[in-house]
């Protein structure tokens, strides 16, 4: 667990803001310690169905708002390295994901099903999963650099 308690409540703080931006910086804050006790304190019991899809644990359900849970639990997984041998990923709720730049890694991922992010526009992260064989983006009206 990391040692400064500040910090924690900070992210954690930011994480349960109802603002897209307070909630990016308080997952670019966790991105930037790096730890991965602190992304299992975020996660907090969440979990990877077999079916791709994600379980929010109790802290997230408690702590982050309803439209953020799903991106919020997907980087506090990712960070845990509990994706790692992920085969499939469904991000259902996501609609305030941006960029896929956390699937990078993730390279047993062979199924990908990210609908309905209207403001996901940065998908290059997808040119560096080899495995990957399906996409769904349905919805991602604005998705830019698409991997032919």
């Amino acid at each position: 667990m990391p040692q400064d308690r500040k910090l924690v409540a900070a992210i954690r703080k930011l994480l349960g803001q109802s603002d897209v931006d307070a909630v990016h910086q308080g997952l670019a804050l966790a991105d930037a310690v790096g730890a991965p006790e602190l992304w299992a304190l975020v996660a907090g019991g969440a979990g990877l169905r077999p079916d791709g899809g994600l379980t929010h644990g109790p802290e997230v359900t408690r702590r982050v708002r309803a439209r953020f849970r799903e991106e919020v639990t997907f980087r506090a997984l990712r960070g845990t390295g509990a994706l790692s041998m992920a085969t499939r990923l469904s991000l259902n709720n996501c609609d305030t994901l941006s960029d896929l730049d956390a699937v990078r890694g993730l390279d047993a991922l062979i199924s990908l099903h990210v609908p309905n992010a209207t403001e996901l526009f940065d998908v290059r992260a997808l040119t560096d999963l080899p495995a990957l064989r399906v996409v769904n983006l349905g919805g991602c009206r604005k998705a830019e650099g698409l991997p032919v």
